[in-house]
């Protein structure tokens, strides 16, 4: 079973992923997740895998799922903390490829930041 958090942080989501993403036919926790809060007209979104234990096929297809339709509404994910086990599993299926993955909070926050077109009136 998994469950996902939401907060806000200076304009980033922050979900928390806690549990097993081992998922059943049909289950998408994290991109329902994902897609409540591009329906609050929130962008971008930091996925904390810090709290998921196990990962299968279906757990990694709700994964690229959630990403997949962030990036079409012009938004951005990221990842923040996967365990060791996770990160090898993300290697594994070339996802370290596909999403940038942070070790550290303040630095995926800076990576929002930093993209943040500046304000011309500054």
């Amino acid at each position: 079973m998994v469950t996902i958090q939401a907060r806000v942080e200076d304009g980033v989501t922050i979900l928390e992923v806690i549990g097993r993403m081992v998922l059943s036919e049909g289950e998408r926790p994290l991109h329902d997740a994902a897609g409540e809060q591009l329906s609050l007209g929130n962008r971008r979104i930091l996925v904390d895998l810090s709290g998921v234990d196990a990962m299968d096929s279906l757990g990694i297809s709700d994964l690229i799922g959630a990403y997949t339709w962030v990036q079409r509404a012009g938004g951005e994910l990221k990842i923040l903390r996967p365990s060791r086990k996770i990160q090898l599993v993300m290697e594994t299926a070339a996802l370290d490829q596909l999403f940038d993955i942070f070790s550290e909070e303040a630095e995926a926050f800076g990576s929002f930041l930093a993209e943040r077109p500046q304000d011309p009136s500054r």
